[in-house]
């Protein structure tokens, strides 16, 4: 919904879609089915007109769209290696000549996740940046003809990209101490790993 928010608040045309089953996940514990209701409500009454929530896997999901279609793409599914992995190899093909991925939880170690990983092998291909506040944020630079302005965030320099860091590190924790009540935190289950 930020991506959403954002695009509205910016005049920023185009069609976007939300991704997930949300039942949860082995990392994520199972999820209480008011999550999506809720959700669903307050999207479709605000979003509904240029937004779609899709229920049901990303594999699934890649069915839905061309190769080439998609201009940016964030990942944030199941977090094993091998799934993330999966994930990758179905939709990067479905990026544009513009196409951006972004990447949640890079900077998270141990626990079964491998989002680092497949970031890792990816940014041998591609120009990456990582954002390393909270559980990072990895970026994919995947197209060819990204734009200038955002593509310059692949070359900035050491003291260039400690400023750009530091900055939406402030903006992230304060964005965090408003918003992370009591009252505003989902409810979810733990549910052990098999």
């Amino acid at each position: 919904m930020a991506f959403c928010e954002s695009a509205h608040d910016f005049s920023v045309a185009g069609r976007f879609y939300a991704v997930d089953t949300w039942e949860g996940d082995q990392h994520v514990g199972e999820l209480e089915p008011e999550i999506y209701t809720n959700l669903k409500e307050v999207h479709d009454a605000r979003m509904g007109a240029f937004s779609t929530l899709l229920r049901m896997t990303f594999s699934e999901a890649s069915e839905h769209f061309e190769d080439g279609s998609v201009d940016l793409l964030h990942l944030d599914g199941a977090h094993t290696y091998d799934d993330v992995r999966r994930d990758v190899d179905q939709w990067i093909g479905k990026l544009s000549d513009r196409g951006v991925m972004l990447m949640h939880d890079v900077a998270v170690k141990g626990q079964g996740f491998g989002v680092r990983q497949v970031f890792d092998e990816l940014a041998v291909q591609y120009p990456t940046f990582i954002f390393q506040h909270s559980a990072g944020l990895g970026v994919v630079g995947v197209g060819e003809a990204i734009s200038d302005n955002f593509a310059s965030i692949f070359s900035l320099n050491e003291d260039e990209t400690d400023r750009l860091i530091a900055f939406y590190e402030v903006l992230g924790e304060e964005l965090t101490e408003r918003i992370d009540t009591p009252e505003n935190r989902i409810k979810v289950k733990a549910v052990r790993p098999q």
